[in-house]
């Protein structure tokens, strides 16, 4: 759960975040002012076409963690240009790191205040901040740094006009360890934010964000190598196959959004036959993402829970007559068994995960069978069962909580897990806050139950 400390820490990482990122855009707008203009046209409109292409990028960007979301056109664009040094015919691209940043950032404000003013949605703007440090450090590294007496890796290049591959390779390990850079950068800020398990945001960020960021990182490399011999022609060319991994991607979420809006449904079903009280899926829903939150689940595992939370009774369609109030609790454990496992067989029709039909298999388990027997319980299971206990004992009433709890407690070590009676009585008791669902966990209900 999140603590005073951990808001602190999320607080200080959000200004740390932004100042460092202000820091360097405002001595990038110093050293292009103070500093001598020596720039050709070719350059301009080489400036100018990577300019358009990240502002572009930024506009195709979609959902991911955080309100950041994937911008692997707008990536792969910065990378372009901080990696770009030749032109055809020879022309030197000259510009600086200053440059770079200034441009990305430009691009990156126009793109995300466009995004803004159409869908009003919010922006997470330290994290933003992260993705322009990690682009000022690739092109400090490559155009500035000097390594020894071999000078900037940029001058190498000319050195290495017959081994191109040595080009690519020191790209790609600059990239490299710019990419890492960020990544640990951007984990960081989820962990004080959250208070969570660095392993686990880790884990999520690899699997979420990381391959379609090295996509971007090795679309940019080539980029930067063809840009010679083709020209701004270079741009459009190699970032066709961004372009349509992007589309490929948002036609995926929008076949997952209309499953969510199916599991929904059908969610209702109960309701709409008389087998449970109006809603009930819906507060065992929330109240199960809630306690799941607070007990430190992933993104991923608190997504299958809401979706397992939706669909638990939709097994008691197969009874001959209706449980009074639809109240599972009060019915048999066989019984109550019985209703999970046909829950579960429905469940699995629909396409949803392993992981979500299990839950909805185990919900009838009694923790008893945890402790006694060593049977695999799982806690998103345990859950479930606790919150669609709580909803069954108060019918969605506030005011029998307390008798509520007094039932749930009465089970305690045998029925229910004692820990995830206690969440629920802080969750429900409106002790501290418990962390909200972002942007993140609500992308990842629509993108990863599936």
């Amino acid at each position: 759960m999140i603590s005073v400390s951990d808001r602190a820490a999320g607080r200080i990482a959000d200004l740390w975040a932004t100042s460092s990122a202000a820091v360097v855009i405002s001595a990038s707008v110093l050293a292009l002012v103070s500093g001598p203009t020596r720039t050709t046209s070719g350059e301009v409109v080489v400036c100018l076409c990577f300019f358009l292409l990240m502002y572009i990028g930024e506009l195709l960007r979609l959902g991911g963690l955080g309100q950041r979301g994937l911008s692997p056109v707008a990536v792969a664009g910065a990378v372009g240009l901080a990696f770009s040094t030749k032109l055809p015919n020879d022309e030197r691209l000259t510009c600086g790191v200053a440059t770079v940043v200034v441009l990305t950032t430009a691009a990156l404000v126009g793109g995300v205040a466009t995004l803004w003013i159409r869908d009003r949605q919010e922006v997470d703007v330290p994290a933003y901040a992260i993705r322009i440090l990690y682009i000022a450090l690739i092109a400090f590294l490559f155009r500035q740094a000097e390594f020894a007496t071999q000078g900037t890796m940029a001058s190498e290049t000319d050195k290495w006009e017959s081994s191109r591959w040595k080009v690519a390779l020191a790209m790609l390990c600059i990239a490299g360890v710019g990419h890492v850079a960020e990544t640990l950068m951007q984990v960081a800020l989820r962990v004080a934010r959250s208070g969570r398990g660095l392993w686990r945001i880790c884990r999520e960020d690899l699997i979420e964000m990381v391959p379609a960021s090295l996509a971007a990182v090795s679309t940019g490399t080539v980029v930067a190598l063809g840009i010679k011999h083709l020209g701004v022609l270079a741009l459009p060319l190699f970032m066709v196959p961004l372009v349509l991994m992007r589309f490929a991607m948002q036609r995926q979420q929008r076949t997952q959004t209309a499953r969510r809006q199916a599991v929904a449904a059908l969610s209702r079903l109960t309701d709409l036959a008389g087998y449970t009280n109006q809603e009930h899926a819906q507060r065992v829903s929330r109240l199960a993402a809630l306690v799941g939150r607070f007990m430190q689940l992933s993104d991923q595992q608190v997504a299958d829970l809401e979706s397992a939370a939706l669909l638990h009774d939709i097994g008691q369609v197969s009874l001959g007559e209706p449980i009074p109030a639809g109240a599972t609790v009060d019915a048999a454990p066989r019984d109550q068994q019985r209703i999970a496992d046909e829950g579960a067989e429905i469940v699995s029709r629909t396409g949803a995960s392993e992981s979500v039909v299990e839950v909805v298999r185990q919900q009838a388990v009694p923790f008893r069978r945890l402790i006694e027997e060593g049977e695999p319980l799982t806690l998103s299971a345990r859950i479930l069962k606790v919150c669609n206990a709580y909803d069954d004992f108060s019918s969605g009433n506030g005011s029998k909580r307390n008798q509520a709890l007094l039932r749930l407690r009465l089970g305690l070590g045998y029925e229910y897990d004692p820990e995830v009676v206690e969440v629920l009585a802080r969750v429900t008791g409106g002790g501290s806050e418990p962390p909200l669902a972002s942007s993140a966990g609500s992308d990842t209900v629509s993108r990863a139950i599936w």
